[in-house]
């Protein structure tokens, strides 16, 4: 369990879990982590990203989009010949095609159509031209390779993009752990230079749908797996919750909060609106003046009290799994 990744690929075992009955994961994270602060693993695989709405725009009106929102802010002639070649194949005028496209099952192209048309509104809303660049860019890097990569990059750059206003600092947690559980899982399949890693990615995302909590999709192609430890499901488990301790997704989300106005500012409304004494305040949030709701920044305690409350993590006197 403790080997290191880069050697996993090198060592091959004879794994058995077909026949494994009961929650894998949960067994596994009850037996071998006992840190001060848990995850409630049923409750963190509940945590999805939530797909973008199961509508695409019409041809027209995604070329409409494009021309006259996105395009004028793309300066390299190349990626503007590339993403109006990408958007014609995916629907299916013009006589265009790309290789692997073409190859699609009709569920893929409906899945690509609706990621790309979140994206394009996405950039279109916030309207930074940098950022309509760098994103265009990266999926032109995609469009000639397999439907998985295609689906990899605009899955990933949905969820950075996702913001879903009107929320409170609840649901922002829960995408950012599913980004956190997402590249966790996508470090440790690929951490090697195998030529079919974003296959390996797609096939264990799918795998660990239900226990770890991955938006599971079509594949088309068949990954083959291996009789080496990086295909262990077991292993990749540990691996995974390795890497994903209480106190480091702590870290990683604080740093999110106290850097976003947005955030610090629903973090103290939810806090306050759980929490009177201001004894226990001061652990959770540093504040001047609490009666003006002066909030400095929120502490790894205050993360951690949200998370309580939410019951994705508790300290270990308390049993769940």
């Amino acid at each position: 369990m403790e080997i290191p990744l880069h050697y996993a690929p090198l060592l091959g075992i004879v794994y058995s879990e077909k026949h494994y009955k009961s929650n894998m994961a949960v067994d596994l994270y009850k037996k071998h982590f006992k840190d001060l602060y848990r995850w409630n693993v049923k409750e963190i695989a509940e945590i999805i990203s939530n797909e973008p709405n199961d509508e695409y725009l019409s041809y027209s009106e995604i070329i409409g989009l494009w021309n006259l929102d996105l395009k004028p802010n793309i300066t390299a002639g190349n990626i503007v010949e590339s993403i109006e070649k990408y958007i014609d194949a995916l629907y299916k005028v013009n006589n265009i095609t790309i290789p692997y496209v073409i190859r699609f099952t009709l569920k893929q192209y409906d899945t690509i159509k609706i990621y790309l048309t979140a994206v394009f509104k996405f950039i279109k809303d916030k309207n930074d031209p940098h950022q309509i660049e760098n994103i265009c860019t990266s999926i032109s890097q995609e469009t000639l390779f397999c439907y998985d990569a295609q689906y990899e990059i605009l899955q990933h750059i949905y969820i950075s993009l996702k913001t879903g206003k009107g929320f409170d600092i609840t649901y922002f947690i829960k995408e950012m752990i599913y980004k956190i559980k997402y590249d966790i899982l996508s470090r440790i399949v690929t951490s090697n230079t195998d030529a079919q890693n974003v296959h390996n990615l797609a096939y264990w995302r799918n795998q660990l749908s239900e226990e770890i909590g991955f938006i599971k999709n079509e594949s088309k192609y068949t990954y083959m797996r291996k009789e080496t430890l990086i295909d262990n499901k077991q292993y990749i488990l540990y691996q995974f919750f390795l890497l994903f301790k209480v106190e480091k997704v702590v870290t990683e989300i604080l740093e999110k909060i106290n850097k976003n106005p947005t955030f610090l500012c629903l973090t103290s409304q939810f806090i306050v609106e759980r929490e009177t004494k201001e004894s226990k305040l001061k652990k959770y949030m540093e504040f001047d003046n609490f009666d003006l709701l002066d909030i400095r920044s929120i502490t790894n305690k205050g993360v951690i009290f949200i998370m309580e409350s939410m019951g994705i993590a508790l300290k270990k006197r308390y049993k769940f799994y």
